[in-house]
């Protein structure tokens, strides 16, 4: 029996069989089991060839938005493993609850973060409305630092992130553990 995972493969996939292989942007200790299942199903070698992001210059942004380069520079006044960075991902909105709870659990955290807040991933709200006695930002002072897009794999690969509060994407999973960063993960999809 073919699981339903496969059956999504199989229908995106052209042909497959008359293949001489498959090649995927995987990696054989996060998915044996499935590249296994693959090789069974399909009859012939899989070979999984990640982190294909590695491959590129680390200068080298892929990002479709522009990334604010600044959260470099703040990244560089913390001290190693401290900060904590919240990226949610490109397409991923919150609602205002979520929003709200968010921001004062970072409020009441007392560690430093980075969280990437794109205007249009916030359904019809501002940060600053749900704080009266001032602005998100004032209320935090240096310890966070907002932005709408940052370098990702520059922001991981620094000393000073200790922890990565993720949406689980591919991208953002496999650059995490590339870089040894552990991850708080909140799938949204």
């Amino acid at each position: 029996e073919i699981p339903e995972w496969l059956m999504y493969f199989n229908y995106y996939s052209i042909n497959i069989r008359s293949s001489v292989a498959i090649i995927l942007n995987t990696t054989d200790c996060l998915e044996h089991s499935t590249l296994s299942q693959l090789q069974q199903c399909y009859k012939v070698p899989c070979f999984p060839i990640a982190p294909l992001h590695r491959l590129g210059a680390a200068a080298t942004s892929t990002s479709f938005l522009e990334e604010d380069q600044s959260c470099i520079a703040w990244l560089e006044k913390q001290p190693p493993n401290s900060v904590l960075y919240i990226s949610l991902g490109s397409l991923a909105r919150v609602n205002e609850q979520e929003l709200t709870e968010t921001a004062w659990g970072l409020a009441n955290s007392g560690i430093p973060f980075i969280w990437v807040l794109r205007s249009d991933s916030i359904d019809g709200s501002q940060l600053d409305d749900h704080f009266p006695e001032g602005s998100f930002k004032s209320l935090l002072g240096e310890r966070g630092l907002i932005v709408k897009w940052a370098p990702q794999k520059k922001v991981l690969a620094h000393s000073a992130v200790g922890g990565f509060w993720s949406h689980c994407g591919w991208n953002s999973t496999i650059e995490s553990i590339c870089e040894g960063v552990p991850m708080i993960c909140r799938p949204l999809f």
